[in-house]
């Protein structure tokens, strides 16, 4: 077993290392982000939504069901046309020559064709013809040339997959908050983008479209409407402005009106027959969480995801808007955001009107529910906008293209917003920029290209005044402080963490936020408001010699190198081990020795790596497994050395056991008390794959806690008074992750543990306050919802009490009650010995006598026709008592479930010998849930095209090609049969991957050797269980050693390659 552990830790080792290595490269950035997205949707409460709403608004909860809703709910979506008036007139078409495509026209679009995207049904990526190199172009200018001689593309381009994208606002569980995106065949898209590069060069588009335009953004737009605003509140005069919606414009436009409008905007017959055939007989399947139904057709609107689809939209838009738009910045235009502005209330109302007849007559429509309405400089009596008989909501401020616009030509608001997307993106990448092991270039690119573009978008167009720039400069700060808290500035830390600030000072967001203001103004027309632009801001070296002096004021407050406090304690339950943890510390590195009567000890050692605090000190542990008799025949030390120490700090082990504690130096303090533990064991009757998944760095405590976890083989456990404050999602180690809510790093807060393979399987969490929260999961079938709850103390006000059974009411009444529903929670009162007069909630095994608190456990539990799970077992009052401190023993946890599921408990007692709380102890239960099991969805296996980024897998594809095509350099003409080909041989070749996640398992640390380690161990532990000797308990706990040793060198090997590869120029593109 101790072997094993060893190999299992070295592979683990291993692995992280070469990761690590890898992420320090250039073709590692790409890793890097993905890497940092990943973390962030493990900080996610739920993932992917499992269940959805029907129209009616009840939760759907079967497979086929919800794929059944989802299919419903788009196949009507995009075959439903609004009214709209038949076309009398016609247009004349041009019959023109077209040119034959050429090679150079296909190589821009294929070069315009980003990597690592989702492919389409046909499962053939653009990296295929990326790799083939010529071949591929000349195989595709044919191709292209007889789709369009022909103008009947290929039927596999037809097909599509939708998914379903949450717009992150609304009902998590409602269609209607979701938009359609569909994954096309990556050809088609390479056909679509040499279609609209011609096009482009014989559609003029008007002015006032700035939506996917060359040199045309977001920022002009923005800007012209801030320059009309200003303009007119200098003036003292009135300008009103409608921010007009159309409903799902882009699933609504009629295909009749899109070929009218091509034709009269001049395009060729022969493309306006190429579009056509593009949106011909095109059909489409609803990819889902759980699956995915039949294909339907698709007869209305444009194709979402689409290259051409953008541009398209912009003629209908240019089309249907000529007789209504007024010249620029009176209306502006981005895609269907529209905006419509006039002098007076009168003329902005009529305009309204004459767009919405012009637009709604050909089939789009107008939303009156979401069109808004501003004035500037609004004078008493001025009245509101009408459409249609309605009133337009009038509003003070408007989010435009992005940027809030305020009616008062204040940008106060507009900062404090591009502060908070700041915070976002820098939480997105935190895992990425807090990690210690990667370099601070990789890390300065990070933050260059997530942070900085969130918090500066839009302020280029206005001038910022100094508090205003004080706000960005004091966020960005608080930012770069978090990101070099680990390198505390001593020694060679302090001169790279001076290097850090020095580079990082150039890129200030102040300076930033200059350049990009200069360098957008480079394209505007010479004016004075821009000179007043450019001039106001001062000098580039002035701004930076500021900055600089502010960051070095900084390094002042360095502290020099902290000594660690440290302490023994011995567990005797259930394994006695020896554990001595060490916290507070800086620099990083420390060595742990143990030592038997004088002499070093190396065997049944487990020496943790080394974590960070949350104040930018470290904790590290190491484990000494020993028997008791062995503890009272010898004398055993722990042996800390650490260059804040003089000398080599001995601790002694009590022989009597307990706990010793040696303070030394500084103490840093990290408190993260649990203070109640509440365990739910459940049992599944099908057995999950196992998931290796790499651990995080949790706190010392949170990985106590999961590690007692695992040793109890614990799968939900809810906990109370945490004092963690925030509401996240985090992984704690040990393959367990924490949902949880508190408001006080100083009182209440509770959570709920779960298993990583219950993680999937969370559909809602609602944290009600930092005393009640809710976890509903779907286990085989079977809904299960998991609250937590944390009294108040007998001490406290009795309005703090109503309050919390008040929200435990209304949790339960929000459940459905056909759902199982489990409680665990420190009650904070004595329900009592015996049951007259209760017996159909609880059973008689209590302890001691009732008092009020558990008066009001028992008339909860009556309300909700619940149980009392501990109280049901008769067990030794040793196994009933759940609080213990001093003299006091009594029991305040507990755990209740719905009477009609008790049958499905088969056990609920204390776990003694713990030492996770304080005072309270964990209340166990062992509970089977019976239910229908439910068939799973096949999901479709993909092919590992991601392979061919790697130059040894790519030369291999184009030779197992080219003996596939029988020693032939040319593809074959034919797409059906080169399609076939390419697919076959990419199977082949790079393999073929579950279609869960794109993941490199070849360079992870599951490798073969921790496979093997673990292997060896597992047949040591059947072996010893056969024969029950010393010789082989021995060798299990060798073997075990071995394989956790393995494990961990294996993963820091991967990490450090990962990380190493990032810090090159060719890991960039994995860095994006």
């Amino acid at each position: 077993q101790r072997r094993v552990k060893r190999e299992v830790s070295k592979a683990k080792q291993k692995a992280y290392d070469e990761l690590y290595a890898r992420l320090d490269t250039r073709e590692g950035e790409k890793d890097l982000y993905r890497l940092a997205r990943q973390r962030d949707r493990d900080g996610k409460d739920v993932q992917q939504v499992r269940v959805i709403k029907d129209r009616d608004g009840r939760v759907l909860t079967s497979e086929e069901s919800v794929q059944r809703r989802w299919k419903e709910y788009f196949e009507e979506l995009m075959n439903e046309e609004n009214e709209r008036e038949k076309r009398v007139e016609g247009v004349n078409s041009v019959e023109q020559k077209v040119d034959k495509i050429r090679k150079d026209e296909v190589r821009k679009a294929l070069k315009r064709m980003k990597s690592g995207k989702a492919v389409g049904p046909d499962d053939i990526p653009v990296e295929v013809w990326k790799c083939l190199g010529e071949a591929a172009v000349e195989f595709l200018t044919s191709l292209l040339n007889r789709v369009l001689e022909s103008e009947r593309m290929p039927e596999e381009w037809r097909r599509s997959v939708l998914v379903p994208i949450f717009k992150n606002k609304g009902d998590v569980q409602s269609c209607s908050n979701y938009r359609g995106i569909k994954l096309m065949s990556h050809t088609m898209k390479l056909w679509e983008r040499v279609v609209e590069a011609r096009l482009r060069k014989v559609v003029d588009i008007c002015e006032q479209q700035y939506g996917f335009m060359p040199r045309k953004s977001t920022t002009d737009a923005i800007f012209a409407l801030r320059i009309l605003m200003e303009k007119y509140r200098d003036g003292q005069r009135e300008l009103h402005c409608v921010f007009v919606d159309l409903e799902k414009a882009y699933d609504r436009v009629p295909r009749e009106e899109l070929w009218y409008c091509m034709r009269k905007s001049g395009v060729a017959e022969k493309y306006v027959r190429v579009v056509q055939d593009m949106y011909e007989r095109s059909r489409t399947v609803v990819r889902c969480a759980v699956g995915q139904r039949e294909e339907f057709n698709v007869e209305v609107g444009l194709h979402q995801g689409s290259a051409l689809s953008p541009f398209l939209f912009a003629i209908v838009m240019d089309q249907l808007s000529e007789e209504v738009r007024q010249e620029s910045p009176w209306t502006m235009m981005f895609a269907d955001d529209i905006v419509i502005c006039s002098e007076s209330r009168e003329q902005v109302e009529e305009n309204l009107e004459r767009w919405r007849f012009a637009l709604e007559r050909r089939g789009m429509k107008v939303s009156g529910s979401k069109t808004e309405y501003i004035c500037v400089n609004e004078r008493e009596g001025s009245g509101t906008v009408r459409l249609q008989g309605e009133e337009v909501k009038k509003v003070q401020e408007f989010k435009y293209l992005g940027s809030t616009v305020q009616s008062n030509g204040e940008c106060g608001k507009e900062v404090k917003k591009r502060v908070q997307a700041g915070w976002n993106g820098w939480r997105k990448v935190s895992g990425v920029l807090c990690d210690q092991k990667i370099s601070a270039r990789i890390k300065g690119k990070v933050y260059r290209t997530v942070v900085t573009p969130a918090m500066l978008y839009g302020l280029e167009t206005v001038s910022l005044r100094k508090r205003q720039e004080s706000e960005l400069e004091v966020a960005e700060l608080k930012m770069l402080r978090e990101v070099t808290k680990p390198l505390l500035p001593i020694g060679k830390a302090a001169l790279l963490l001076v290097h850090i600030l020095n580079r990082l000072s150039q890129d200030k967001a102040g300076v930033l936020w200059i350049d990009a203001g200069l360098n957008w103004t480079e394209f505007l027309p010479e004016d004075e408001d821009v000179d007043k632009f450019v001039t106001e801001q001062g000098s580039h070296e002035e701004f930076i010699h500021e900055e600089q002096k502010r960051l070095f004021i900084f390094l002042s407050l360095c502290v020099s190198a902290v000594p660690p406090t440290a302490s023994v304690i011995q567990k005797h339950s259930p394994s006695p081990e020896v554990v001595c943890h060490a916290t507070g510390f800086f620099p990083k590195q420390m060595n742990i020795t143990w030592r038997k009567d004088g002499e070093d000890v190396n065997e049944d050692v487990e020496l943790r790596e080394t974590l960070p605090n949350q104040d930018g000190s470290f904790q590290k542990r190491s484990i000494l497994k020993v028997p008791a008799e062995e503890l009272q025949k010898h004398t055993y030390t722990c042996v800390i050395q650490h260059s804040s120490l003089k000398e080599e700090l001995v601790l002694e082990v009590p022989k009597g056991g307990g706990l010793m504690a040696i303070i030394v130096g500084v103490v840093v303090t990290l408190v993260v008390l649990v203070a109640v533990v509440a365990g739910i064991m459940v049992w599944k009757k099908k057995n999950s794959d196992n998931k290796h998944v790499p651990e995080k760095s949790p706190t010392w405590k949170g990985r106590e806690l999961a590690d007692m976890m695992e040793r109890r083989k614990v799968d939900i456990l809810c906990v109370q008074e945490t004092r963690w404050k925030g509401s996240k999602a985090r992984s704690i180690g040990a393959g367990f992750k924490l949902f949880y809510y508190g408001v006080d790093s100083k009182r209440n807060g509770v959570g709920v543990v779960l298993k990583e393979e219950f993680v999937r399987n969370v559909l809602e969490v609602k944290r009600v306050s930092d005393r009640v929260m809710r976890l509903k999961l779907e286990i085989e079938g079977v809904m299960l919802n998991v609250v937590s709850g944390y009294a108040p103390q007998v001490g406290c006000e009795l309005e703090e009490k109503e309050r919390f059974w008040s929200e435990l009411d209304e949790v339960m009444e929000s459940i459905p009650t056909g759902e199982r529903v489990v409680i665990g929670a420190d009650f904070n009162g004595h329900v009592g010995e015996g049951n007259t007069g209760d017996e159909e909630v609880m059973g008689k095994f209590g302890v001691k006598e009732r008092n009020l608190e558990g008066q009001m456990v028992v008339d909860f539990a009556k309300r909700m026709d619940m149980g009392v799970v501990n109280t049901y077992f008769q067990k030794r009052e040793e196994h009933r008592v759940t609080y213990k401190s001093g003299g006091r023993r009594t029991q305040v946890d507990y755990i209740l479930c719905r009477r009609g599921n008790l049958k499905e408990i088969s056990d609920c007692k204390v776990v003694v010998g713990e030492s996770v709380a304080r005072q309270h102890r964990m209340v166990v239960c062992r509970m089977t849930l019976m239910g229908c099991k439910t068939k799973r969805s096949k999901i479709e296996k993909k092919t590992k095209w991601w392979k061919l980024k790697k130059e040894e897998c790519c030369e291999e594809f184009r030779q197992k090609l080219r003996q596939a095509l029988g020693g032939q350099v040319v593809l074959p003409d034919d797409w059906e049969t080169t399609a076939e080909v390419i697919r076959e041989t990419g199977r082949k070749v790079l393999g073929v991957s579950s279609g869960r996640r794109k993941e490199d398992k070849e360079t992870w640390w599951w490798n073969e050797e921790v496979q093997d380690s673990i292997q060896r161990k597992r047949l040591a532990k059947k072996k010893w269980y056969m024969d029950r000797t010393e010789e082989n308990r021995q060798e299990y706990k060798e073997l075990q050693r071995r394989e956790k040793r393995e494990v961990s060198k294996a993963k820091q090997k991967a990490y450090d390659e990962l990380y190493t590869r990032l810090d090159t120029r060719e890991g960039e593109k994995d860095l994006y």
